[in-house]
């Protein structure tokens, strides 16, 4: 009987990382382990994060992530502390300079994504980030807590003659 060569080197999916029997890491899809909280929830969520400069992947619709990713936030043991630790972490993802062009860059969309979600593929993985309200962070470096108050800075205009007027 023949063999054939899928058969003798079949592969499997570990953390989102093509692994042959052998134990070799495919340099295609090689991605990073969860070690971080951003990583982990971003994971679970629907991101398929990649090293190097290989640019990060999408496997569900954008609006289905940014669902997931708000539910995994909220329904953490750690809430509300999981989103200090999760921004935090991503801005240690962001360090590195290539990393954080890629951040800035449309995301790819994974091979093995579910439905179509080919309609949101020009946006960034910073600004999918960005349309999630319990993300963004307040003046006083806190994660916003949605009270519906004005801000400081929603108080705060620019004259034509670009003088900063508060408005009290």
């Amino acid at each position: 009987m023949a063999r054939t060569k899928r058969s003798r080197r079949s592969s499997k999916k570990d953390a989102g990382v093509s692994v042959t029997k052998k134990g070799k890491r495919s340099e295609d899809e090689e991605s990073e382990g969860c070690s971080t909280v951003f990583e982990q929830l971003g994971t679970s969520a629907g991101m398929c994060f990649k090293r190097g400069d290989n640019q990060d992947e999408i496997a569900v619709d954008v609006p289905i992530f940014q669902k997931h990713l708000l539910e995994a936030i909220k329904s953490h043991k750690n809430y509300p502390k999981i989103i200090e630790e999760f921004v935090e972490s991503l801005q240690e993802r962001c360090e590195s300079p290539e990393r954080f062009r890629l951040s800035l860059l449309p995301i790819h969309i994974s091979e093995d994504s579910e439905g179509s979600i080919h309609g949101h593929s020009q946006e960034s993985l910073m600004r999918i980030l960005l349309a999630i309200d319990i993300l963004q962070v307040n003046d006083n470096n806190n994660c916003s807590n949605h009270d519906n108050s004005k801000s400081k800075s929603d108080n705060i205009n620019i004259s034509s003659s670009n003088k900063f007027i508060i408005a009290s």
